[in-house]
């Protein structure tokens, strides 16, 4: 036999755990990075679109 009943319900589950230490000294520095990079994807996203109406 189970040593531990069966539970019917699922259990709550945290969400994605990262097993890598936080490096907050990091983050200060990644951050502004990846926006200025989210930053020129959103103006290539746009100047795409504008060009895309232009031909249609």
């Amino acid at each position: 036999m189970l040593s531990r009943p069966i539970s019917l319900y699922r259990q709550q589950c945290r969400a994605y755990v990262s097993r890598r230490p936080k490096r907050h000294f990091e983050n200060r520095t990644e951050q502004p990075a990846m926006r200025a990079e989210t930053q020129n994807i959103v103006d290539e996203i746009r100047q795409a679109i504008t060009l895309l109406r232009r031909h249609l």
